[in-house]
């Protein structure tokens, strides 16, 4: 769910063109994110030059409570590689759950935002991944319910009792929320993860669908509910959003990290273990720009695309 909002966010910012920089100044923006972490901590920048996001989505109502002064923990993480050329890009989702190391011990990924914010959790996801992040961007989930409104809902698969494929269902706003808190059970880790990139798919077709005249709009429903480091400004975004205008949709791959199990009921929250070796080849790919390969080579690890 969280690429695709930016990603219409950043494509939607075309109108950029007719608002500029008032459009980008309402935009919440985090200082200095990357500068308090020590350069010879962090993994090399991809050698292609490609450009990856660390994508964070919160259930607060507003990026600048969950991001400035509140203790909360982040409820989707996603890496988002944009190829040099700008023709593709792949979307990793990883578990809030996931095991990692925090300050004060081990702990589970979502929680990195707690004690230590964007730079906090940038640091997190570094160190599990291999992966250089090179910009910060955050969504709140109601935030994104309007967006589904303009573009008159999405469709999402769910799953079926027959073998003649998911039947396509369309979602308003509150529903495609409801529908996303649904999987947010425990136990339920690899069904919450499935129906994130469920909404993901449906919100890249209702973009596919949207109107250029409903792009001012989308714009005013977004500025309000996203939030960037404050390296990304008009050019980097305007730049960003042709390259999406442009991509072909089945250019974005959508990857999820293997995890080794999701926990008994009750246990949500306890951090999981990625699954081996399959967790550690994704990030190889992602650093060597082979994410496809991986995909083609570790089907039997992702999850269903037609999720309950």
């Amino acid at each position: 769910m969280l690429l695709a909002i930016a990603v219409i966010a950043v494509a939607a910012v075309v109108a950029v063109l007719a608002v500029g920089q008032h459009v980008v100044g309402r935009t919440v923006r985090y200082p200095d994110v990357f500068g308090s972490i020590p350069e010879s901590s962090r993994p090399a920048p991809a050698a292609d030059g490609a450009q990856t996001f660390l994508l964070v989505g919160t259930d607060e109502g507003s990026p600048t409570r969950a991001f400035f002064g509140s203790a909360i923990a982040a409820q989707t993480v996603q890496l988002v590689r944009f190829a040099p050329d700008g023709e593709s890009a792949q979307v990793i989702g990883i578990s809030r759950d996931t095991l990692v190391q925090l300050p004060g011990g081990p702990g589970p990924l979502g929680a990195a935002l707690v004690g230590g914010g964007p730079t906090g959790l940038v640091q997190a996801v570094e160190g599990l991944t291999g992966v250089r992040v090179d910009h910060f961007a955050t969504i709140d989930f109601p935030g994104f319910t309007g967006l589904v409104n303009r573009f008159g809902g999405i469709d999402v698969g769910v799953a079926a009792p027959t073998a003649g494929g998911a039947p396509v269902v369309r979602l308003d706003g509150t529903q495609a929320l409801a529908y996303l808190r649904g999987a947010d059970a425990p136990g339920a880790e690899t069904t919450r993860l499935a129906r994130e990139q469920n909404v993901l798919r449906g919100l890249l077709t209702g973009a596919a669908r949207a109107s250029v005249f409903s792009l001012p709009g989308v714009v005013a429903d977004l500025t309000g509910a996203m939030g960037f480091d404050d390296t990304m400004g008009v050019v980097s975004i305007s730049r960003l959003a042709v390259d999406l205008g442009t991509m072909r949709g089945d250019a974005i791959t959508f990857v999820t990290a293997p995890i080794a199990g999701e926990g008994a009921p009750g246990d949500r929250g306890r951090p999981l273990q990625l699954l081996a070796p399959s967790a550690t080849t994704l990030f190889q790919a992602v650093r060597d720009g082979r994410v496809t390969d991986w995909v083609t080579q570790n089907r039997a690890t992702q999850l269903a695309t037609t999720p309950r």
